[in-house]
């Protein structure tokens, strides 16, 4: 991992197929896949529907790493939600 110049967090592992853990203010996990990781953000695969520009806490676990991240839900889709 190493910090850029626009201090985003650049993974430099695979992290497609990992497991997150979505918590909300109302402190409700849920389980989900990790589909796609960008600079933009994430897309994770969960039937959950999320309130659009809300905070979510994502819980990462691996065999290889695990660390905890803030985001805000861009958008639902019929297979996940797209984070930032």
């Amino acid at each position: 991992m190493k910090l850029n110049k626009a201090r985003r967090l650049s993974l430099r592992v695979p992290v497609i197929g990992w497991e997150a853990y979505v918590s909300t203010n109302s402190s409700e996990n849920t389980r989900a896949k990790i589909a796609n990781v960008s600079a933009d953000g994430a897309y994770l695969i969960t039937r959950k529907q999320y309130q659009p520009a809300s905070t979510v806490a994502l819980s990462i676990k691996s065999p290889i790493i695990s660390f905890k991240v803030k985001g805000m839900v861009v958008r639902n889709d019929p297979y996940g939600v797209a984070v930032r």
